[in-house]
Order: C-alpha cells, then sequence, then structure tokens
C-alpha cells in the first residue's frame, strides 16, 4: 500500500501512460509527437493542479457557504435552517494534502522532462 502512496511511483505511471498514448494515438513515431504528447498530458495536469491551488487558497469557500446558505432558507423542508450548512467543511478544507503534494511533483517533473526533450529536440 505504501507504493502507491510515493510521487515516484506516479510518475512512472505518469511516463508508462504518456508512452502508451503516444504508441497508441500518433500516426508517426518520432520527437516533435511525443514531446506534443507530453505537453497534453501536462496541460492536463497543470489545469488540475491550479484548479487545487485556487482552491486550497479559499477562493471557493465563500461562495460555496453562500450557496449553501441560499439553499437551506429556500429548502420546503422544515427544519433547523441555520445548523446544517454551517457545519458542513469548506471546499479548501477537503483536499487531500497527499494528492495534492504528489500532483505537484508530477507537474514540476513534466516540465523538467519537457525541457530535456525540447533541448535534445532542438539540438539535434
Amino acid at each position: 500500500m505504501q507504493l502507491f502512496m510515493n510521487k515516484w511511483f506516479y510518475f512512472l505511471v505518469n511516463i508508462l501512460v504518456v508512452t502508451l498514448i503516444f504508441f497508441l494515438f500518433t500516426p508517426k513515431y518520432d520527437l516533435e509527437n511525443y514531446i506534443n504528447t507530453w505537453f497534453y498530458v501536462f496541460l492536463l495536469s497543470l489545469v488540475a493542479i491550479l484548479f487545487l491551488f485556487i482552491k486550497k487558497g479559499g477562493f471557493f469557500d465563500g461562495l460555496a457557504f453562500s450557496f449553501r446558505r441560499f439553499g437551506s432558507m429556500m429548502s420546503k423542508k422544515k427544519k433547523d435552517y441555520m445548523g446544517e450548512w454551517k457545519d458542513k467543511p469548506a471546499p479548501s478544507q477537503t483536499i487531500n494534502t497527499t494528492f495534492y503534494r504528489n500532483l505537484r511533483f508530477l507537474v514540476w517533473m513534466q516540465i523538467v522532462i519537457l525541457l530535456l526533450l525540447m533541448a535534445i529536440y532542438y539540438t539535434i
């Protein structure tokens, strides 16, 4: 189980996934298409890490709080209107920090790989 928590395991899985995508969906096997495949996967990872960074910073906390309060006030259920929505955790408190750190490491390693591949591509 400790293997699945290791950031290097995720990195190796990432390399395998990118290579598999490259061999399955690329019409021509060359370095340029391999770099493009890495960039597409990197872009998806970057969007995910930026969303988690914004969520971790608390940007969505006020918005979620307001929607929960509005939903409890406008609900047809006759309950305690002020209790339930106050007890729910904010979105910034629900982030798995291990997953966030592993994904951040993965994005940095993808940047390093992309830079190395670009250096190889432009020197050849």
